[in-house]
């Protein structure tokens, strides 16, 4: 019973090991490769669902659909300490991975234009080895 036991825990962690929650490290890795990593820094103190209902998810919806790339995170910048303990949010940021820079720049641009962003977001990325900074207006 006990060989039986140890048996089916080779077997279910063997079969977990190559995926990890469900994705292909060798498919993460090839698409890293083709893909290039831009910044979306934009000036607004919003909690993470808005920042997620307002540019997160359709930025990514609009990418997918024209096979431009994808959203893959986001986050908030915290300011400093207040007097009564708490920190509010300076800026978001958005984490966006594009399959090429000459077509996805202005597309991310025009699309966080479209949702509302302030002209004053930026995005920060690199271009041939320099890092390259642009406000979307």
């Amino acid at each position: 019973m006990t060989r039986h036991f140890i048996l089916i825990l080779i077997v279910l962690s063997t079969a977990v090991t190559p995926m990890s929650c469900g994705r292909d490290p060798a498919v993460k890795q090839l698409k890293s490769e083709r893909s290039l990593f831009v910044f979306v820094r934009i000036p607004e103190p919003l909690m993470p669902l808005d920042r997620g209902r307002k540019y997160e998810d359709p930025l990514d919806l609009a990418l997918k659909a024209a096979k431009l790339g994808e959203v893959t995170g986001g986050g908030s910048q915290l300011g400093a300490t207040r007097a009564d303990g708490t920190r509010g949010i300076e800026w978001v940021g958005i984490d966006v991975e594009v399959q090429d820079l000459e077509r996805g720049i202005p597309f991310v641009k025009a699309e966080l234009l479209r949702l509302g962003a302030p002209a004053t977001t930026v995005l920060e990325f690199s271009r041939a080895g320099t890092k390259v900074e642009e406000v979307i207006k």
